[in-house]
């Protein structure tokens, strides 16, 4: 069964796409944008799992990226804007805060995405188990407030638990998610007036070597 994903996770109404009988699977035609999904088996529900429609076709490190900017939109986060133009992927995270001054008029707010250097490591003879990270940031204006909103943590600890048996719908040759939490505050982003939290989203994969 399949939702679109509003925001509203609870009052969500599910349509039925088709029943399988022992191994097998449905396939459904949607339009682009984010989902749940959801299985009915013996009476029991197993889900919601979050995931986004797309297209097209890029190397595994742009994927990666896209995919984890796109599933982290699907997840509607408490105190998280939803707006896509707020949620860059940059070659590097530099001027980010002026870009999003300008974005946004009433404080800075948004969500970076950066690759860093993926690693490589011998998998056998012909295989190479390859890592593809990639940093977030988000950050948001706090008015020089030091109190905690509990959203800012919800929304922290659903990102760092939000990966489960398929963890990027948009990557599927990504076999496991790696998160590493990164720091939580900082004092730099205190002067700027801004809350500041980071995690690194390293997507495992193995890949066919070149055979020269």
């Amino acid at each position: 069964m399949v939702a679109p994903n509003d925001g509203r996770q609870h009052t969500t109404a599910f349509t039925s796409q088709g029943t399988v009988d022992g191994v097998g699977s449905v396939t459904v035609t949607l339009d682009a944008g984010p989902y749940y999904a959801s299985v009915l088996n013996d009476g029991t529900f197993y889900g919601p799992v979050p995931f986004r429609v797309t297209d097209g076709d890029s190397g595994h490190h742009w994927q990666v990226a896209e995919a984890v900017r796109r599933f982290v939109l699907s997840l509607n986060l408490p105190g998280m804007t939803a707006d896509p133009d707020l949620h860059r992927i940059h070659k590097l995270p530099l001027r980010s805060m002026v870009e999003l001054s300008n974005a946004a008029k009433d404080g800075i707010e948004g969500v970076h995405y950066w690759p860093i250097a993926e690693t490589v490591g011998a998998g056998d003879n012909n295989r190479s188990d390859v890592g593809y990270p990639v940093q977030i940031a988000w950050v948001k204006s706090n008015l020089r407030r030091l109190s905690v909103n509990s959203e800012w943590l919800i929304a922290r600890e659903r990102l760092r638990n939000s990966m489960g048996v398929c963890p990027l719908p948009d990557a599927p040759f990504v076999h496991s998610v790696e998160v590493r939490p990164m720091t939580l505050y900082s004092d730099e982003a205190f002067d700027l007036s801004v809350d500041l939290q980071s995690l690194i989203f390293v997507g495992r994969t193995e890949e066919q070597d070149v055979v020269r």
